[in-house]
């Protein structure tokens, strides 16, 4: 029973190392760096001023729920290693992680409209044809997917 449960933890630890490196991912797609590649998207200076603060506020708030989420997963570790680990407790730690990811969803979405706010419809054209956009599955095993 001891090795089940080790063994148990050591894929929960894995799962939750890959989740963090997904997510440390994220900030990699277009929506955190729109500004990388204004010679593509013909950015007026007052567009890449926006775009910029923009950016900067996203990232402070993506920053700190990333943040939470990992204090949260070394919560999760730890309610794992217990003597008899405790099934409630563990599903609330997940839910409240699922919670945050969530959240962090709805802020990429909330910041990928007001990049759109700025630009232009062909500005917004060339940059949502991008790879990566949040138009497409996360990059992971198989072939990439649209989600629509």
């Amino acid at each position: 029973m001891r090795k089940y449960l080790l063994l148990l933890f050591m894929f929960v630890l894995l799962v939750a190392t890959f989740s963090q490196s997904v997510e440390a991912g994220k900030g990699k797609r277009p929506a955190g760096n729109c500004c990388e590649s204004k010679e593509d998207l013909k950015l007026s200076p007052e567009q890449e001023k926006k775009l910029q603060s923009l950016k900067l506020n996203f990232e402070k708030e993506i920053t700190k729920l990333s943040s939470e989420i990992r204090t949260q997963q070394l919560e999760l570790q730890e309610l794992w290693t217990a003597d008899t680990p405790d099934e409630n407790k563990i599903n609330t730690k997940i839910d409240e992680i699922a919670k945050l990811r969530a959240e962090i969803e709805k802020k990429r979405t909330s910041h990928l409209l007001e990049v759109k706010k700025v630009l232009t419809e062909e500005q917004w054209s060339k940059f949502k044809s991008r790879p990566g956009f949040c138009g497409e599955m996360p990059a992971g095993p198989g072939p990439k997917k649209k989600w629509h």
